[in-house]
């Protein structure tokens, strides 16, 4: 991941391991509650161990999602789904929002692959980006995913017409 892993070993703070597959997470119950409130480590034993999971996302995307929460500069085309997953799972709104910047700001990824993501994820500002870039009907219709479901074709039939509006000045 390019960062250190302070979470290999532990620390006179460490009361809790966090296990991804084989691989363990040595971290304070009291930082990762603090940034990650849906996931509430209250066990009082110390050193206590919790096995944890995400499909499709293993131990080296998690201690990317663990970058993330300490604000590093991690995420690439390479990890950026991996870690969204951690942070879907975790509902951590701190990693989704740094997630949702990198593919506003950073991606190399098509308007099709972003606008996919945006859908799936819900990232309204990347959803608005997209279609804010879009010139003509005829780039719309090949920026739009094949894959879309009934409710995300609404969605974006809705963000389309609210932009019309504003475009033509609210006629």
């Amino acid at each position: 991941m390019g960062a250190p892993n302070q979470y290999d070993k532990p620390t006179d703070t460490t009361d809790v391991i966090l296990i991804v597959g084989s691989r363990k997470f040595y971290l304070s119950r009291q930082w990762f509650t603090d940034r990650v409130p849906v996931l509430v480590l209250m066990h009082q034993d110390p050193r206590m161990e919790i096995w944890i999971g995400c499909e499709r996302a293993g131990p080296e995307l998690f201690l990317g999602f663990l970058h993330c929460l300490d604000r590093l500069d991690v995420i690439n085309e390479d990890n950026a789904i991996g870690i969204l997953r951690w942070a879907e799972r975790f509902e951590c709104k701190i990693v989704l929002d740094q997630i949702e910047q990198f593919f506003l700001n950073s991606s190399q990824k098509n308007a099709t692959e972003k606008l996919k993501i945006a859908m799936e994820y819900k990232f309204l500002e990347l959803q608005r980006q997209i279609l804010n870039n879009i010139k003509s009907a005829e780039e719309f219709w090949e920026t739009l995913p094949v894959s879309l479901t009934e409710q995300q074709k609404i969605e974006i039939a809705r963000m389309v017409h609210e932009h019309s509006e504003r475009e033509s000045g609210g006629s």
